[in-house]
């Protein structure tokens, strides 16, 4: 797998009872992977990542737009240098109807607003659990810890409650859309899982974990109120400011149990 990091000579600045002091230092900075991806030779996105799970993060990220249901409505992916060039079962002529048609051609955020699907799953998970996840996560940060420069998050199990995987990413949308397409790829079920994450709960990133059918999202920052408004809509219980031995709990506080309201 290609490094995540390399080494980039910098020079610190610091200012000390008004005095400038400077130094040479190395430090590690995170790496971006341009990826443009084509679906039946049509134009569809370039996205920058990190240059890790490439094939997950493109099977999620189709999901998650809406474009496929499931892994099997892809016949196969072509990688050339940069360029992924997605084949659907069906015919490019049809998709490209369907792109116009349906919008999938246009801004993500667009897209995305228009899904609306309840997550059937009626799981609970007890309050230590999330704080055991919590401190687990915090654990597999390392690229984090040594460059401050990427995104976070992980999936869970519920029962018992143990990571299944990982991710690491420039963007918070991407280490997502990674872990849904992880999973699609190995038929994963999500109704039995929780996704932490590090970033900024918005409400394009709950409807990736609603088309995944996952129902609980745990962030260590701050949900927006649209987030909030369709997690409750979509039976997804959110939980934001997970710090610590805290967090709060902002829709469907019946899957935490003994929770008194």
């Amino acid at each position: 797998m290609e490094p995540l990091y390399e080494h980039h000579e910098a020079i610190r600045v610091s200012i000390v009872n008004g005095k400038m002091f400077t130094e040479k230092v190395e430090e590690l900075l995170v790496k971006e992977h341009a990826i443009d991806i084509y679906v039946h030779g049509i134009p569809f996105r370039r996205y920058s990542i990190s240059p890790s799970m490439v094939k997950e993060f493109i099977y999620g990220n189709l999901i998650s737009l809406g474009v496929i249901d499931n892994v099997d409505d892809v016949e196969k992916i072509e990688f050339v240098n940069n360029v992924a060039n997605v084949h659907l079962k069906i015919k490019p002529q049809l998709f490209k109807k369907l792109a116009m048609s349906y919008g999938v051609l246009c801004e993500e955020k667009q897209l995305t607003r228009t899904f609306e699907g309840k997550v059937k799953s009626n799981v609970k998970i007890s309050a230590t659990s999330i704080l055991e996840a919590l401190k687990k996560f915090h654990e597999k940060a390392h690229v984090f810890k040594i460059t401050g420069g990427v995104h976070s998050a992980a999936l869970f199990r519920i029962n018992p409650v143990e990571p299944m995987i990982y991710v690491e990413d420039i963007g918070r949308h991407n280490a997502i859309d990674k872990i849904v397409g992880w999973g699609f790829l190995r038929n994963i079920d999500f109704s039995k899982t929780f996704i932490l994450t590090s970033g900024r709960v918005f409400l394009d990133s709950v409807i990736k974990v609603a088309k995944a059918g996952i129902p609980i999202i745990v962030s260590k920052s701050a949900p927006t109120l649209n987030a909030v408004l369709y997690a409750e809509r979509n039976n997804i219980t959110l939980i934001g400011f997970a710090r610590g031995r805290r967090f709060n709990v902002y829709s469907c506080y019946w899957r935490i149990l003994n929770l008194k309201t």
